[in-house]
């Protein structure tokens, strides 16, 4: 907490221009994933047309164009919907990181975000604001603990192109098992243990997590009367 000096005066941080901004962007990607997905349900009818006129010249073939067909819409879908997990994540480590620098311009805090030793952003820059409004972040437990559940999804679709943890049948198993009661809405493949997001419910769930915590991080930080040395 910034404590109060001899020549010092009270501030209040202006955060309405960066509210407006970060609500604007939550807005496009809603607007974004609603659009994106319509085009892809469209491109899965086309290609579930063009596999009903294969199979109809060629009967004997139509398991092997199910098939076909089935995983190319899989992976079609799974592009979209794992880059958009890792876009909406992203949106969140940048609003934090910059209302970190909100509150060091602000304040004329010596303390920088980059004075803390932490390579995961969203986590220093909740600490960085526990620091210098004594607001504690992680208090907000299920959104927070619903973010690093989202975290680790993230980091398994960049890190680990899209495939489950663990070294032993036994450990792939039991991760497999853990994703699929974490997050519904992801297949998994037996066969070589990568998983697919099929439709934007994770989306949309994302986006209102990371809505529901801006919001609540922007008001509390905003509500703060900082001492401000002069």
């Amino acid at each position: 907490m910034l404590t109060k000096k001899k020549s010092s005066t009270e501030k209040a941080i202006d955060l309405v221009s960066f509210k407006e901004r970060t609500e604007y962007e939550l807005k496009y990607l809603r607007s974004y994933v609603i659009d994106i997905s319509e085009a892809i349900s469209e491109k899965g009818d086309a290609l579930e047309e063009n596999m009903i006129a294969d199979i109809d010249s060629r009967p004997d073939d139509e398991e092997i164009l199910v098939d076909l067909f089935n995983r190319e819409i899989s992976k079609l879908k799974s592009y979209f919907y794992h880059s958009s997990i890792v876009l909406v994540y992203t949106l969140l480590e940048s609003s934090l990181s910059h209302l970190s620098a909100e509150i060091k311009d602000c304040t004329n805090s010596k303390l920088s975000l980059q004075d803390l030793n932490d390579n995961n952003l969203i986590r220093k820059s909740i600490r960085y604001i526990e620091l210098t409004c004594d607001i504690d972040l992680k208090k907000e437990k299920k959104l927070y603990d619903r973010i690093c559940q989202y975290q680790q999804l993230r980091n398994q679709i960049v890190h680990s192109n899209s495939r489950v943890k663990g070294n032993t049948p036994e450990a792939l198993a039991k991760n497999a098992k853990a994703l699929e009661v974490t997050f519904s809405g992801i297949e998994i493949n037996f066969e070589f243990w990568d998983f697919h997001v099929t439709d934007n419910t994770l989306i949309k769930e994302l986006v209102d997590v990371v809505d529901k915590f801006l919001g609540i991080a922007i008001s509390k930080v905003d509500s703060q009367i900082f001492v401000v040395e002069v």
